[in-house]
Parts: structure tokens; sequence; C-alpha cells
């Protein structure tokens, strides 16, 4: 079993595990669940794959990443929740959050309450100074999430589309 990073009251975010594959791939195979996030269109298996090997491999490197979200209630993969390097554009090399959510367990609060930890997390444990967050416009659920979890919008900025999105920070209150 892989390890569990931490909880809420409804999940356990959680390492990944080869087996997760495929009922990641479920989830990011639906057109609706995939419309805003990477190249708006559902992944395919050999994406999904590559994705978990990634977060595999970063959690053991540096130990954080972006972590599975099993839901408490039946024990089902239903997303992912966690942090990653920005690779382009002005955001380039900062730490950057970001969450997923099956179809099936939307508006039910899940992802605020696994953003919510998991940025908690990041601060307490990690120290990151600070995290942003970016989402496109008409993903009207993942900007009130941003809000939800104390970030504060900030200019739009190019995503690696050149489409201008809105974005978010949040800096460590720990740190001075």
């Amino acid at each position: 079993m892989a390890r569990i990073i931490t909880e809420t009251e409804r999940l356990f975010i959680r390492e990944w595990c080869l087996e997760d594959v495929e009922a990641l791939y479920k989830v990011m195979s639906d057109e609706e669940v995939m419309r805003y996030v990477w190249d708006y269109n559902p992944a395919t298996f050999n994406q999904v794959e590559q994705f978990v090997l990634q977060c595999m491999a970063e959690s053991s490197s540096r130990e954080w990443t972006t972590w599975a979200l099993i839901s408490k209630y039946d024990k089902t993969l239903i997303g992912y929740c966690g942090f990653l390097v920005r690779s382009y554009g002005e955001y380039k090399g900062e730490t950057e959050m970001g969450w997923l959510i099956d179809r099936n367990y939307w508006g039910n609060g899940l992802a605020t309450e696994a953003a919510l930890k998991v940025l908690t997390l990041g601060m307490d444990s990690w120290s990151f100074n600070k995290v942003i967050a970016s989402a496109r416009e008409e993903n009207t659920q993942s900007v009130k999430i941003m809000e939800k979890i104390g970030m504060t919008l900030i200019n739009p900025s190019l995503n690696p589309k050149g489409r201008l999105v809105p974005h978010a920070i949040i800096t460590n209150p720990n740190k001075k």
C-alpha cells in the first residue's frame, strides 16, 4: 500500500503506486474533467502513466509532488492534488499548486478540502515562501477554490497555450 501523506475528514492524500494508473486514466479520459486542464482533451493512457511515474520519482527525490486523492467513503481514487515546479512563462521556477477531481465527485467541496490541506502541508512541512495557482477563466470552480483557500488573485499570465489565464498567489505567513 502506498504511504499516506496526510488526510482530511473525507480523503486520504497518498503517494502513487503503479496500480493507480488505470483508475486515474478513467478519471482523466473524461472529456468534461479535462476540458480546462492539460491539453484540454482527454488524456491518453500513456500520458497518465507518465504523469504517475513522474510523481513517484518526484516524491522519492524531493518528498513533495502531486498526490493521489482517495475517497475514505468508498476507497476509490478520485483525482489528485499537489505541487509542481512551474516550467514556463512569467512564473517559471515557482511552486505551483493544482488539483483535479472525478466528475462524479464534483460539487461536494472535496477539491477545496484537499487543496486547503495540501497547501497547509506545503507551507508547514516544506516552508514554501509562496505558492501560485492558475485556471482558465471559464473554470470558475477552480478560481473559487483558489480564493476559498486564501489565495489572492493577481494579474493574469500566459499559459503554455498562449492563453491569458487568471493566477492567484499566497505567501507563507510563517516566513518573514
